[in-house]
């Protein structure tokens, strides 16, 4: 299986550090060829870079409101031929929509699917309607995918399209169905509802096994645990504090 994966940047924040542990599980569970698209070169976590993931970086050249960076993404999407594309946040929301509206039916972008995800909705790409014609670029029959509380709002351009819709966990995904935490939004999720999942945010049980981890001091199991307080003797001394077993 082929996925694209699309953000912002991998700078360091909640976000961007899920999605390195998401590559890393699928890059450790084999099967799946990726490619990570950026709009901004910076990458704030060692570990992707020994992944050994491909990374395109699509340089902004008309400031925060740089639209073509979505021609640029089709362009990798008809030379990857991707089977998903992850989209995260509302900065990369539009895709889902152009997909669905322009590239769907063209030759070398058919069967994808799009999995939108909502790491905080708060911050949802919200600009004045006429960005649709100056800027977006949607057929007018499309506008109301967009369009919404007399703005165009691009994280509900992604739900609207996406073929799924994804939060960090079962519990936010049920938050932003409520009036008080979706920040306006919760009418047209209560309407895509259907497609909407909450994935719980948890560690790399196979990277971080304390079990084979190799960048621990001392490996252990949940049925011998001495080795967690060698590790902890030894992180102690590492960061010169005090040797005390007694200390949480």
């Amino acid at each position: 299986m082929k996925i694209l994966f699309f953000i912002g940047s991998l700078s360091s924040g909640g976000k961007e550090r899920r999605l390195v542990e998401l590559l890393s599980y699928f890059k450790n569970k084999g099967g799946y060829e990726m490619k990570l698209v950026l709009s901004y070169n910076d990458i704030a976590y060692q570990k992707f870079n020994a992944l050994g993931i491909d990374v395109i970086v699509l340089e902004k050249e008309k400031g925060n409101k740089d639209f073509s960076l979505f021609a640029k993404f089709y362009r990798v999407c008809k030379e990857f031929k991707p089977d998903i594309i992850h989209c995260n946040d509302w900065q990369t929301a539009l895709t889902p929509l152009y997909y669905s509206t322009i590239y769907a039916t063209q030759p070398g972008y058919e069967n994808i699917k799009t999995v939108f995800t909502i790491h905080n909705i708060q911050y949802q790409g919200v600009y004045g309607e006429e960005l649709i014609d100056n800027v977006v670029g949607i057929d007018n029959a499309h506008r109301s995918l967009l369009e919404y509380d007399g703005a165009i709002n691009l994280m509900k351009g992604g739900i609207e399209c996406a073929n799924a819709v994804s939060t960090v966990s079962p519990s936010y995904a049920r938050e932003i169905l409520d009036p008080w935490y979706s920040h306006g939004l919760d009418t047209i999720l209560k309407e895509r509802s259907y497609k909407l999942r909450g994935i719980l945010n948890g560690i790399d049980v196979i990277n971080y096994d304390p079990e084979t981890d190799k960048d621990i001091f001392k490996n252990y199991t949940a049925d011998n645990i001495r080795g967690k307080y060698v590790n902890k003797r030894e992180l102690q001394k590492l960061l010169g504090l005090p040797e005390k077993s007694d200390t949480p």
